[in-house]
This record gives C-alpha cells, sequence and structure tokens, in this order.
C-alpha cells in the first residue's frame, strides 16, 4: 500500500522565528507547479508559507534593497514545471539564482499559473531533476570551499505522470521515486500542497524537525 504523506504532515506555529545566518549558508530551490490547479491557492501559500520560509532562511523580511553577495549569503532558486499541455516549450524553467528574497518574490510573482486545467497530473519528475541540476549549478557560482545547507521544497497540487524525466542531461530516464531518492542522500526535501490529499503520496518519508516558520511541511530523508 502505498504511503501517504499527508498523515505525516507537521504544523506549526504561524510565528515568524528569524534565524542567524552568522554562521551557516544555504542553497534553497522551490519547485512549483505552474499551471492553473495551483492558481486557487497560490496566494494563500506565498502569505502563510513562502514568505515565512523565505524570512526564516534571510533572517529578516524581504527588502528591495538587499543586494546580498553570490558567494557569502544564503542563494535562492526558482523552478516552475508544467504539464503536457505546454508542449512545445520545455516541462519546466528555471530562473537564475539570486541572493535577494525580494528579487525572488519578484520572479515568483511573474508566474501566470494557467494550463493544465485538462490535466490530471503534471511534469513533477521534471522539477525534481531540473531543482538537482540547480543545485549542481549551485557550486560554480560560490568560492571553492565553501560549505552550505541544501534544502529543495517542493509545492504542487498535481500528481507526477508516470514518467521519467527526460529534459535534464544528468538526471534523464529517473522516475519521481527514483529523483526523491537521490535528493535524500543530499538535501532536505519539503512538500506542501494545497488539497486535502498529498499529491505525492507514494514518495518516502521520514519524520523529521522543521523550522518553526514553515507551517505544513512534510520532510524526506537528510544526511546534512
Amino acid at each position: 500500500m502505498e504511503s501517504k504523506l499527508y498523515e505525516n504532515i507537521f504544523l506549526h506555529s504561524s510565528k515568524m522565528v528569524v534565524s542567524d545566518q552568522s554562521n551557516w549558508m544555504a542553497d534553497v530551490v522551490f519547485v512549483i507547479e505552474g499551471t492553473a490547479n495551483m492558481s486557487p491557492y497560490i496566494e494563500s501559500l506565498k502569505s502563510n508559507y513562502i514568505l515565512p520560509t523565505l524570512e526564516y532562511f534571510n533572517g529578516s523580511p524581504p527588502d528591495d534593497r538587499d543586494c546580498g553577495s553570490d558567494t557569502n549569503c544564503t542563494m535562492y532558486a526558482l523552478v516552475v514545471f508544467f504539464a503536457a499541455d505546454c508542449a512545445p516549450e520545455t516541462a519546466s524553467n528555471c530562473f537564475h539564482p539570486t541572493p535577494s528574497t525580494h528579487k525572488f518574490l519578484t520572479l515568483l510573482d511573474n508566474v501566470k499559473f494557467i494550463g493544465g486545467g485538462a490535466e490530471s497530473h503534471s511534469h513533477v519528475a521534471e522539477g525534481l531533476s531540473t531543482a538537482l541540476q540547480a543545485f549542481d549549478d549551485f557550486a560554480t557560482l560560490r568560492e571553492n570551499g565553501v560549505q552550505t545547507q541544501k534544502h529543495c521544497i517542493l509545492i504542487c497540487n498535481s500528481p507526477p505522470y508516470p514518467i521519467p524525466a527526460l529534459e535534464s542531461v544528468s538526471y534523464q530516464g529517473l522516475m519521481t521515486e527514483q529523483l526523491a531518492g537521490v535528493m535524500m542522500d543530499i538535501i532536505l526535501l519539503g512538500l506542501d500542497w494545497p488539497s486535502n490529499e498529498s499529491p505525492v503520496g507514494s514518495l518516502p518519508s521520514q519524520n523529521q524537525v522543521v523550522p518553526s516558520s514553515i507551517q505544513k511541511v512534510q520532510l524526506l530523508d537528510s544526511h546534512l
């Protein structure tokens, strides 16, 4: 029987807890379904989940004056994935990493969240494979020897197609569950969904403590 991540969701206080980044840095990738299935929920998710998470990692609220540095602070990347009706366009897009949470939110605000209305699934595998590639690319943007925590946050409302990732060169041919398995060895993966049941209920899971700024999240295994 497939496990249901929804049964093991952690509920946390909405009170903001600002982190102290003086001793650590992170690479943070949000992987978000960009179809119309997310449209009714995205504003609520921004307010109650995405903004608190960004503030936790950033140590302060988003500020348009925050420039940051590509090598000495936490960085953020946005991956948006779609459904089959996006063809012939790519099934996922990755925006260039930024140290600015304000710029990240601007990128997210420009996502249309359309299409996919006739589809019951979405390209979750393409989103996860693109996220893994983004983590590989983070290393080229930082100075040699810089150690970071790695966090991937998947937000979706449609189950994955039962097909492997095809667009990523490094992770081509891997199914959604296999990609999650790769992530379990190197990063912390959180999942959030707006509906009453998890759309990715077949992914492996283990209960773990999460930052108090994250209100509704289930984490996979992490060896960090």
